[in-house]
């Protein structure tokens, strides 16, 4: 029947949230200003301490659904990490996860330790874009398109097999927005 609900096989889970760092605490000594930072910073504790916990649990469900071969299979992307990061972890677990072992050292391959580098220094770089609303600018739309969409193409082969491309040109994200 078109138009009818199903329910998913694969669930593919994106996390933009900006870290959360260290903040000055100059302001809590002001009177009634240093109430309100104080709990603007424990809400976003908070926050971030309940998407934490869901994203374990969420990648713990995906796993035992990989293993059992039935249930809801899936992956996380988290923008705030290199495309390093997955296939760097998944490289040395022949013996846990030996599929993924073996497309994680493709992925490397295909990404070069040459750009290792540059890739934290862009994961870093994105981490900081704040999630609000706002207007982000050309540049910064496009280095993220451009991360996430790297991102996305490890972590999906490492982990569902999805197809592994070439690593385009951030020019091509640069256009798409300019």
């Amino acid at each position: 029947m078109a138009g009818a609900l199903h329910v998913p096989d694969e669930l593919v889970v994106v996390d933009a949230a900006r870290a959360t760092g260290w903040l000055s605490v100059r302001r809590l000594g002001l009177p009634g200003v240093g109430e309100i930072f104080s709990l603007t910073r424990v809400i976003q504790v908070l926050y971030e301490k309940t998407t934490t916990s869901r994203r374990i649990a969420l990648v713990d469900r995906f796993d035992r659904a990989a293993r059992d071969g039935k249930g809801l299979a899936g992956a996380l992307i988290m923008i705030r990490r290199s495309p390093f990061w997955v296939p760097d972890y998944y490289a040395h677990q022949d013996s846990s996860w030996p599929d993924r072992a073996k497309r994680a050292c493709e992925v490397l391959a295909v990404l070069g330790e040459e750009n290792r580098e540059r890739w934290e220094q862009i994961a870093v770089s994105n981490a900081r874009v704040g999630t609000g609303l706002s207007r982000l600018g050309s540049k910064v739309t496009a280095d993220l398109l451009y991360h996430g969409y790297v991102l996305a193409m490890a972590n999906l082969h490492v982990i569902l097999g999805y197809p592994l491309l070439p690593v385009p040109s951030i020019n091509r994200f640069r256009n798409m927005v300019g």
